[in-house]
């Protein structure tokens, strides 16, 4: 910022900044579709916070300064917060961490030069969420919004309690009960993750299937074919399981193909409860 910058121009920049920050915050909160790096959105928002403090008579009544986070989005219900939700600061030079160091030391009393230990981890960019619980049941979730008014998200969150839930009494607990469960499929090269494959332990059976799902980036490339043949031979060689089943529907031909290939041979049709439609049961059995 130019420190030959006049009233009159900073009038009219704070007034540019104010409409340009607003129709930033309603491209990456409300629609999605962010124009800008965070990186260039702080700085526009650095640049009004600096005018504001050399002109702290131009300070505007839509000042971006006045809001925290951005006004809740049109497509969700609005959620008067009970307490407001507070935001936290950025520092991106020296001299704004000095500062901030400064303050802390201020706070607690400290001499200037007094030494102050910090912790610092990597920021993980993410949703601020108020959840509210009555009776040990999640009764409102809401974003924070502009931290007095927010968007219910409570059937978004609904959703992760559920998948923590399944998580909880299926694959982990599977892995509890048997020793065994589903487990995660990454390439070797990156580490990226494209599906599941492992055991399962079903209440219909006295032994434990092979199953497994890709994500569809990822079939008919031979990934399903290596993940099942390892579980396999962990299933027979290090667990000692002595057969093993595998279930599907009639009518995928693909999965057929591979279960065949594994050497899992058609056994018989069976119903998995009263309604439901007949599936192939497969198996084999372990080679003394």
């Amino acid at each position: 910022m130019a420190d030959t910058i006049s009233e009159a121009e900073a009038a009219n920049r704070l007034m540019r900044l104010a409409k340009e920050i607003a129709r930033h915050d309603k491209l990456y909160h409300d629609q999605d579709a962010p124009e800008i790096s965070d990186a260039d959105y702080d700085a526009l928002v650095r640049e009004n916070r600096e005018l504001e403090e050399r002109f702290p008579q131009l300070v505007r009544a839509d000042s971006p300064s006045k809001r925290l986070g951005a006004a809740p989005t049109t497509a969700l219900a609005k959620v008067t917060h009970a307490r407001p939700m507070l935001s936290l600061e950025n520092a991106f030079s020296d001299e704004e961490v000095y500062e901030f160091v400064a303050r802390v030391r201020r706070f607690l009393n400290l001499p200037p030069e007094a030494p102050v230990t910090l912790t610092a981890e990597p920021k993980i960019d993410g949703l601020s969420c108020s959840l509210r619980y009555e009776g040990g049941r999640l009764v409102l979730g809401a974003t924070r919004g502009d931290g007095t008014t927010g968007e219910d998200v409570t059937a978004n969150v609904r959703t992760i309690e559920d998948a923590e839930r399944y998580a909880l009494n299926g694959p982990i607990a599977s892995y509890e009960q048997h020793g065994f469960g589903l487990y995660l499929v990454v390439l070797q090269e990156t580490g990226e993750a494209i599906g599941v494959c492992g055991l399962v332990k079903r209440e219909a059976f006295a032994d434990a299937d092979i199953g497994y799902a890709f994500l569809p980036d990822y079939w008919g490339k031979g990934y399903a074919i290596e993940a099942t043949a390892a579980t396999k031979s962990y299933a027979f060689e290090q667990l000692g399981q002595r057969r093993l089943l595998a279930i599907v529907n009639p009518e995928n031909e693909s999965s057929i193909r591979l279960l065949k290939k594994l050497g899992l041979g058609f056994t018989r049709m069976v119903r998995m409860s009263d309604d439901a439609p007949e599936i192939c049961l497969y198996s084999s059995d372990r080679l003394a």
